[in-house]
């Protein structure tokens, strides 16, 4: 979908994505909006996040993120936005 983004992140505290998404906000955010000449939010609401425990689980996130883009049609193949 053109409007979400999947991030992996292996966390190393309680507090770790808590401190991510800001950091993220306010550096590429600043620089995407001077890039494009526009001004406010770039994103709609905060943002989800969800904990995976099982190898399995972790295995068909990974593979739903790798292949969602050529699902929706923004790529042809996995390997043209790698």
């Amino acid at each position: 979908m053109k409007n979400r983004t999947h991030l992996p992140r292996a966390l190393t505290g309680d507090d770790g994505i808590s401190r991510l998404m800001p950091y993220f906000g306010r550096l590429y955010v600043r620089r995407f909006n001077y890039r494009h000449t526009r001004i406010g939010a770039l994103f709609d609401g905060r943002y989800k996040s969800s904990t995976v425990q099982d190898n399995q689980y972790l295995l068909n996130c990974l593979q739903y993120m790798a292949l969602n883009s050529v699902r929706v049609g923004m790529v042809k193949d996995r390997g043209a936005h790698a």
